[in-house]
């Protein structure tokens, strides 16, 4: 595409809230690499009806074959392939833009001199569960906050109180029950910020799976240049042309986190920086905001891009 950007006039056509998605859409900021947004009430480039489901439990997102992005869907690739669904990263809108607008802030974030080994930042989500718990019904955990059945494994997943037993020697572990969601916007940026800022101080950052299937600290920890330890995920965003493991650890449990943690403790100092690189790389090109909503303008809403 030449440099001119393209001027997209947007009709947003879904109500006020759906399926938890109304506040994250594709036209944030008002101007992308390619695009430049003007938001109108009469006819039209693009009649927007909403094509993400960031819910926790994304259940509807599997009610028909019609293409949904999903941060966290409930199953993996091959299954959600048969469903159209298709995973892509799980960011925040003006808290990521407010950082990733700044350049001077984001270098400096890069550059921040490591003080930890390894880090968490979050809820350690205790949810523990014992024998003869009445919450089991035909091997499933019901979640009440989420009025969902989770399959046992999964739930085992969501409890991160494994981070406890890890016996590290230079890990910051802060357990953080404050939610962010009830604050303003202006606040949560400033929440958000303070939070990134302890993330890059870090050479790794233990990133498992949230009560969704993938957490925001995943993605959070790629921009500032930290390289993620990840747990429990489903499916991972652009893996049929991008190989995850050369920017993070992963697997599909917590129980095999110790043979994670020695691979991360054996990398030499230039794998580490190739790595670390890989992650901020793979971030900017398809995790950065207007990269991101270039995408998925192109790729699933104007017929002219496909």
């Amino acid at each position: 595409m030449s440099d001119i950007k393209k001027v997209l006039t947007v009709k947003i056509n879904y109500p006020e809230k759906i399926n938890n998605s109304t506040w994250f859409h594709p036209f944030y900021p008002n101007e992308t690499k390619n695009f430049k947004f003007e938001f109108v009430d009469t006819e039209a480039d693009l009649v927007y009806n909403n094509i993400y489901n960031y819910t926790d439990t994304p259940v509807s997102a599997y009610d028909n074959d019609d293409a949904v992005l999903v941060p966290m869907p409930l199953y993996n690739r091959e299954i959600n392939k048969k469903f159209n669904v298709i995973s892509v990263p799980l960011v925040m809108q003006h808290e990521n833009w407010n950082i990733t607008s700044d350049v001077g802030l984001l270098n400096e974030l890069r550059n921040n001199i490591k003080k930890y080994d390894f880090i968490f930042v979050g809820d350690v989500n205790d949810w523990g569960i014992g024998i003869g718990d009445g919450r089991i019904v035909d091997g499933r955990v019901y979640s009440e906050f989420h009025d969902f059945y989770y399959n046992l494994d999964d739930y085992l997943e969501v409890n991160r109180e494994f981070l406890y037993k890890l016996k590290l020697d230079n890990f910051y572990l802060e357990n953080v029950k404050n939610k962010i969601w009830d604050l303003s916007i202006e606040v949560r940026k400033n929440k958000v910020l303070e939070f990134v800022k302890k993330l890059s101080l870090s050479k790794f950052c233990f990133t498992p799976r949230g009560a969704g299937s993938s957490s925001y600290r995943l993605y959070e920890s790629l921009m500032v240049g930290t390289i993620p330890i990840i747990t429990g995920m489903k499916d991972y965003p652009f893996s049929d042309i991008v190989d995850w493991d050369s920017f993070s650890f992963r697997t599909d449990s917590q129980k095999d986190i110790d043979e994670l943690v020695e691979r991360a403790k054996s990398l030499t100092d230039n794998e580490y920086k190739v790595m670390r690189q890989n992650g901020i790389d793979f971030w900017e090109q398809y995790c950065r905001l207007d990269n991101l909503h270039d995408w998925v303008i192109e790729s699933f809403l104007l017929d002219e891009y496909r």
